[in-house]
C-alpha cells in the first residue's frame, strides 16, 4: 500500500553498454553532495548492482544531476551590465575562477533564469576560447577586459557545438547569459560590467 502525501520520486536514466537503469535523482544529488566523484560512482553502482561497464554512464548521470543544482559553484555575486545612458541590468551569477570551474562552466544545465548567468574570471587578461560541448542551453557569451569593458559578444552560441569561440583580444572576464539577452537589453561592445570581482 502506498503512503499518502509522499512526493513522487524523480528518476533519471543511467545508460550502460547494453543496459539502461533508472536511478532516483535524489540519490544522485546526495551521492555527489556528500562524497567525491569516485566515491559517489561506487555508491551508485553498488546500490544498483550494476556491472563495471556502467561506470561512465553512472558518472555522467551523477555529474549531470549535480550540475542541474549548481552544486559545484560556491561563490556567487551580483554583476551588472551598465549600458549607454546609464541603464543598469543586474544578473545573479555563479563565479568560475578555478581551472576546474571554468572548464565545467554551464555544462549539463537544463535551465537558466533570464536574470542569472555565470562569470568566468581568468585572473589576468589573456586570449581565451570557449565552446558549447555538453551545454544544453543556447547562450550569449560576453567578453570583457580586466576593467569590465565589453569587447566582444558571441550571441546565440549553439548548444553542443564544438566550434571554438574566440575572445578576439585578451580579456579577463567572460559573462554567459541566456541567448537573446544582449539583443533584448541592447548590450554592446564598449558597455561595462560591474560588481563581484570586477573593479
Amino acid at each position: 500500500m502506498r503512503r499518502r502525501g509522499r512526493r513522487r520520486e524523480e528518476w533519471r536514466w543511467v545508460r550502460c553498454t547494453e543496459v539502461i537503469f533508472q536511478v532516483p535523482a535524489s540519490l544522485l544529488r546526495r551521492a555527489f553532495t556528500f562524497a567525491y566523484a569516485g566515491a559517489a560512482i561506487v555508491l551508485a553502482l553498488h546500490i544498483l548492482g550494476a556491472p563495471t561497464e556502467c561506470m561512465r554512464g553512472a558518472r555522467s548521470a551523477i555529474v549531470g544531476a549535480a550540475h542541474a543544482q549548481g552544486a559545484f559553484f560556491s561563490e556567487r555575486a551580483i554583476v551588472s551590465v551598465v549600458v549607454n545612458g546609464g541603464a543598469i541590468h543586474p544578473f545573479q551569477v555563479e563565479i568560475a575562477k578555478t581551472a576546474e570551474e571554468r572548464a565545467r562552466g554551464l555544462m549539463f544545465r537544463e535551465q537558466l533564469n533570464s536574470d542569472a548567468g555565470m562569470l568566468f574570471d581568468f585572473q589576468h587578461e589573456r586570449p581565451v576560447f570557449f565552446w558549447m560541448k555538453n551545454t544544453f542551453l543556447p547562450l550569449d557569451i560576453i567578453f570583457a577586459r580586466a576593467d569590465g569593458t565589453i569587447v566582444r559578444i558571441a550571441a546565440n552560441a549553439t548548444p553542443f557545438s564544438e566550434e571554438m569561440i574566440p575572445s578576439g583580444e585578451p580579456v579577463r572576464f567572460v559573462l554567459e547569459v541566456v541567448a537573446g539577452t544582449a539583443s533584448r537589453l541592447d548590450i554592446r561592445p564598449g558597455h561595462q560590467l560591474r560588481g563581484g570581482p570586477i573593479p
